[in-house]
């Protein structure tokens, strides 16, 4: 017997383990002549196990049929009108009800494993024996990678493809050459947008994640695969023992479409079995680098997005309460958020500096410009209070705001209205010339009760007409 025809007998005997096991101990001579036959016994495996399960099923659906007609006649004997025999019948399906002790199931005289219809799984048996024989036995490990994807592995239930056989052929290859399949299996890693319940991204993601582990190779930057990687909901026990952790947390920051991904958690209280859950208990007991999720956080704030791109990273920075010191760390960045953040990570950056008591002038000033010319409410309103508060200790700077001041003025909603005229009328003595004029040009946009307030502190606008010649 030579070493294919072996090879082939225990792939018709459908245990990959003991396939894994043989290729595994080939010598070079062996793998060659294995590698060479395998691509043309695809066919024949998949006929080989095929074959049968359709035998069986034709035979199970002949036996329904002949069960359909006998429960017809039954029942016509005893009187059931036509209207109800396909009712009774769809009621009972021979297990039971009006058939039952009738006569002895057909069934009973099968073996026990025929007396079902064969599963997705049957019909997929051969597959994982085939992957084992070429994982083991094909001499690159591009060549393995495009094995491995081949379209004719492709699973009736979908599911993912065993990894430990596959791990146990290749374990005799060289650690460069294991490592370089790890990456190059990686960098094969798709996101299935029409994905269904319990069909995964891509069927060898959990081999590709066991050999990163295993081989220790810096798993090369690919998005998918972060996606891939965030795809399960953590727990903070996984995640401890995850030997990839160091690696792609930092990417969870950086990888487009985690944020949208992860939208859906929660933080009010987070789960256990969630990103907000395990990296939040992670955090507090050591396990990862607060900084490295606060820097995380407010650098992929920097990079932009819409709110729900945005929303997990602003539930995780809040969930890790910034202490002041750490606030402090990273006041240049949310002063630079204020203007064109979303608004919840706009807001979170305010109440963050509002905590704060060493910011530079310049750059105070700079931020109320931004966040006063914003369209939210709530945001102008923080802005507002922060601005007076500001004005108390910076009563100079009243000029130079006085423009976003009067933007402020001219909101649409009236409770911004209102406040802007009482900061105003408050620091009224702070405002030079052109500070007041402009805010007495934009109280021409106010109620009459607000502008005769603005009126009262600073006075009427000069008149603009001519006077006599």
């Amino acid at each position: 017997m030579t070493v294919w025809e072996e090879v082939r007998d225990l792939i018709g005997a459908g245990d990959a383990s003991k396939v894994a096991a043989r290729v595994a101990d080939l010598d070079d001579a062996g793998r060659k002549e294995v590698a060479r036959e395998l691509p043309g016994h695809i066919e024949a495996a998949r006929r080989d196990v095929e074959r049968p399960l359709r035998e069986r099923s034709e035979r199970l659906s002949r036996i329904w049929r002949e069960r359909g007609e006998a429960y017809k006649r039954f029942a016509r004997e005893r009187g059931v009108p036509l209207r109800e025999i396909h009712r009774r019948w769809a009621e009972t399906l021979g297990r039971g009800g009006d058939m039952e002790g009738t006569w002895e199931d057909p069934r009973l005289k099968l073996p026990e494993p025929e007396r079902e219809y064969p599963s997705p799984s049957e019909y997929d048996a051969w597959i994982d024996t085939m992957r084992v024989a070429g994982a083991g036995t094909l001499p690159t490990a591009a060549a393995v990678v495009t094995w491995l994807h081949r379209g004719d592995f492709e699973r009736r239930d979908r599911s993912a493809d065993l990894v430990e056989p596959v791990l146990q052929a290749i374990a005799a290859r060289p650690a460069e050459w294991q490592a370089d399949l790890a990456v190059r299996l990686a960098l094969r890693v798709r996101v299935r947008r029409d994905r269904r319940a319990g069909d995964p991204r891509d069927r060898n993601l959990p081999l590709t994640f066991a050999l990163l582990g295993r081989t220790g190779v810096t798993p090369p930057e690919h998005d998918p695969l972060v996606l891939a990687w965030i795809d399960t909901p953590p727990t903070a026990e996984r995640l401890r023992d995850d030997p990839l952790l160091d690696v792609l947390l930092p990417r969870l920051f950086e990888a487009q479409g985690v944020g949208r991904a992860l939208s859906g958690e929660r933080a009010d209280p987070p789960v256990a079995a969630s990103w907000l859950g395990a990296l939040h208990a992670l955090a507090a007991e050591g396990g990862v680098d607060r900084q490295t999720l606060l820097r995380g956080c407010v650098s992929r704030f920097l990079r932009g997005g819409s709110a729900t791109e945005l929303r997990f990273f602003a539930r995780l920075h809040e969930l890790l309460e910034p202490s002041p010191a750490e606030a402090a760390s990273q006041a240049g960045d949310y002063l630079r958020l204020l203007p064109v953040a979303p608004g919840p990570v706009a807001k979170l950056a305010v109440e963050h500096l509002d905590r704060l008591d060493s910011l530079d002038p310049d750059e105070v000033g700079e931020a109320l410009s931004g966040l006063l010319f914003r369209a939210e409410s709530g945001l102008v309103q923080a802005g507002l209070a922060w601005l007076d508060r500001f004005l108390r200790q910076e009563p100079a700077r009243a000029d130079e705001l006085a423009p976003s001041l009067a933007v402020a003025l001219g909101h649409r909603a009236a409770a911004v209205q209102e406040r802007a005229a009482r900061v105003a009328a408050g620091h009224a003595a702070s405002f030079g010339p052109a500070g007041a004029g402009a805010v007495r040009d934009a109280a021409g946009q106010l109620p009459p009760d607000l502008r005769g307030g603005l009126i009262t502190a600073f006075g009427e606008a000069p008149s603009c007409e001519p006077g006599p010649a």
